[in-house]
């Protein structure tokens, strides 16, 4: 319940913006993956991805020692994302790269708290195939050439690559007509679009640096043809974001609530989404019509503005 509102809370952010000029495209990272419930890079990620609505998911590609691609992210050292299947004991620091791929899937399941979820981890062939069952297009965040063309072969051109490799991106370019995002830390406006230019057709920018992404520079790439994708930016900025003309957002809305609090209650979470709109500057008419009241008063009553700590605002 609360992933979905914390979704629908973005989402009407945008919907209801007169800054907007189009609704952007939501990318699930790592998957639609639920806190120590349901794993990242997995097959329930893809599906759950489905069930929240969202476009795309991301995915980490990698190689077993035996050069198998599977999905893991912590590649280098693989405590937080896998267990022992014998005992769910921790795995201490395995590498990847240490280990074949029958050892993989003979001696090590995803980690979770939920023993359903404790499955085998996926080859990229697998999680394609959720993905083409589910609807879901599949963003590949790989330096993995053979992924790409995998997914050419599987997807066509409906499927997305990622890297901040500019070579791996051309290559993927060479292979594919599909769109790829050149992953940026920090890049002035104008070399980005140089770098953009150079590897050609659908193509766009992403970065994980939320203060990269202002106005003026969200406006001069959208302006020169390129998407935008901000990366798993926390609040407010994902939000700015969006104000600011980002295209494509990779959204990492994916924790439970600790254990311990009470779940939210229906008005609870329809007063956050309004307070939420009232922060982020939408018209008041839009919020009036949303909620349902007929008078701005009680808006401005029950749906305090602006309650982002006071590190939140001088960020």
């Amino acid at each position: 319940m609360l992933r979905r509102c914390l979704f629908l809370i973005i989402i009407g952010v945008v919907a209801c913006s007169a800054e907007a000029k189009r609704l952007p495209v939501v990318f699930a990272h790592r998957g639609c993956w639920l806190g120590s419930e349901v794993p990242e890079n997995s097959v329930a990620a893809v599906e759950m991805a489905r069930r929240y609505g969202y476009t795309a998911i991301e995915c980490d590609v990698h190689y077993t020692k035996d050069s198998v691609m599977v999905l893991m992210h912590d590649y280098k050292n693989m405590k937080r994302c896998i267990r022992r299947k014998s005992d769910n004991g921790s795995v201490g620091n395995l590498k990847l790269s240490d280990i074949t791929f029958s050892d993989l899937r003979e001696n090590y399941v995803l980690a979770s708290d939920n023993p359903q979820y404790r499955t085998p981890v996926p080859t990229l062939e697998e999680l394609l195939i959720a993905c083409k069952e589910n609807g879901i297009i599949p963003l590949l965040h790989s330096d993995v050439i053979e992924s790409y063309h995998m997914a050419q072969q599987m997807f066509g051109n409906n499927w997305i690559a990622f890297s901040s490799n500019e070579s791996a991106m051309k290559e993927a370019r060479r292979i594919s007509d599909c769109l790829v995002l050149l992953s940026f830390d920090q890049v002035t406006a104008e070399e980005a679009i140089s770098r953009l230019r150079s590897i050609g057709g659908r193509v766009g920018i992403s970065s994980m640096n939320y203060g990269m992404y202002t106005h003026e520079f969200c406006q001069a790439i959208r302006k020169a043809g390129f998407e935008v994708q901000s990366s798993i930016f926390p609040t407010p900025h994902e939000a700015e974001s969006i104000r600011n003309g980002a295209s494509i957002l990779l959204s990492d809305f994916s924790y439970l609530p600790n254990k311990q609090r009470k779940p939210a209650k229906v008005h609870k979470i329809r007063k956050t989404v309004c307070s939420k709109l009232c922060d982020y500057g939408v018209d008041e008419r839009l919020i009036l019509k949303q909620i349902g009241h007929t008078d701005k008063r009680t808006t401005e009553t029950y749906y305090h503005r602006d309650r982002r700590t006071d590190s939140e605002k001088r960020e």
